[in-house]
């Protein structure tokens, strides 16, 4: 009987990529065996949105409408399985690891954990650059400040 693996604890980092609306929405899919097609997102899921929500539950893929798709992250770590798919979202800083044996488990070392935390900081800074070189030096800004 094969050892089960310690699941890992999670946390999506919202922050990999800003839509046009200058709203996060970094999301990490939910690992599919043989390349299956399942629209859940790791610790996110599709804002109400009935068109999206719709198009979602068919099995229709969002890649078309990804810039209009807002998302709502959850508030706590959610706990996924300890494969490779994860362990590298992980070390990516596409998820974050909600505590030491997760980030552990997923292959990192125990001294680099405090600066994996810093992950959502410095993936929001390298998103707000990318915004700002495609839609002008100051854009993320000055959007920010039209939308508060």
């Amino acid at each position: 009987m094969p050892v089960q693996k310690k699941k890992l604890k999670v946390s999506p980092n919202p922050w990999t990529y800003i839509d046009h609306r200058g709203r996060p929405a970094g999301h990490v899919k939910v690992e599919q065996p043989n390349h299956g097609f399942d629209p859940r997102s790791v610790g996110a899921r599709i804002a109400d949105d009935p068109e999206c929500i719709s198009k979602a539950q068919k099995g229709v893929p969002l890649a078309q409408d990804i810039h209009d798709v807002e998302f709502e992250y959850s508030k706590e770590p959610v706990e996924v399985p300890n494969t490779d798919y994860y362990r590298r979202c992980v070390i990516s800083g596409d998820l974050i690891a909600a505590d030491r044996e997760s980030f552990v488990a997923a292959g990192g070392r125990p001294k680099d954990f405090e600066a994996h935390q810093k992950h959502i900081e410095d993936k929001k800074a390298e998103a707000i650059a990318a915004f700002d070189i495609a839609n002008g030096e100051g854009a993320f800004k000055a959007l920010a400040a039209e939308l508060a």
